[in-house]
């Protein structure tokens, strides 16, 4: 389907698609050889990075607090919340989820990946490859003006 197709199909401005098409979060855009973009016909939502950043923080907020508080702003029904599913697990963001009765169960059992993570915090976090130094106490000497050192 065109642009024009996909805004009134999904209820979203052209200018819109357009945005969300270059910041990658079409699954199966193809460039046609006139310089026309195709989305694919099954494409049922394209969610903004804002969105998706924010459905999988919610995910994280959950997991360490279980009586925190899901908005259902971005999938207000079961379908949406499906489609939302289906998008983050293709895009790699959250591993293959089963049967779920609703989203508290969802969220229970939906776990995000490495690649989800990092989408949400802007890229891996560092860590010191080594491990902190120690020192035996018995190799620390007393210097009475600097302090301890090691000996």
């Amino acid at each position: 389907m065109t642009v024009k197709e996909a805004a009134n199909k999904l209820s979203l401005e052209e200018k819109e698609i357009r945005k969300r098409r270059k910041d990658g979060m079409i699954i199966g855009l193809k460039k046609l050889p006139n310089g026309r973009l195709f989305i694919p016909e099954d494409t049922k939502i394209i969610p903004s990075k804002i969105e998706v950043k924010s459905f999988i923080l919610q995910i994280l907020k959950f997991k360490n607090d279980m009586n925190y508080i899901i908005s259902r702003e971005l999938c207000a029904d079961n379908d949406s919340l499906n489609d939302l599913i289906s998008y983050l697990y293709k895009r790699g963001f959250i591993g293959q989820v089963g049967f779920y009765n609703n989203i508290m169960e969802l969220f229970s059992i939906i776990k995000v990946t490495e690649k989800g993570f990092d989408y949400v915090t802007g890229g891996k976090i560092k860590t010191d490859s080594e491990p902190p130094k120690t020192y035996s106490l018995f190799s620390l000497k007393i210097d009475s003006i600097n302090g301890f050192k090691v000996g």
